[in-house]
């Protein structure tokens, strides 16, 4: 569980009680994991299994509707 105080926060894992500077990297982590929206697909890293079949245009696009500088080949090949 998390709890926000002014300047810290806490982190509560196994019963023991941790206090995080909200500027550390793990501070930062737990406030993203707050804010998280499960139903944006854009802020998940997605694994695949080998084998498993990828759209490379569909991630180049969105990556281009998401502002990146991209260039979408042919996708004769």
């Amino acid at each position: 569980m998390i709890y926000s105080t002014k300047n810290k926060i806490a982190y509560e894992i196994d019963g023991e009680i941790m206090y995080l500077d909200p500027n550390s990297a793990e501070g930062k982590a737990l406030q993203r994991i707050e804010n998280l929206d499960i139903d944006d697909h854009d802020q998940f890293t997605i694994l695949i299994e080998e084998g498993q079949t990828v759209n490379i245009i569909e991630g180049l696009q969105r990556l281009k509707k998401r502002g990146y500088p991209i260039e979408i080949p042919n996708s004769d090949f």
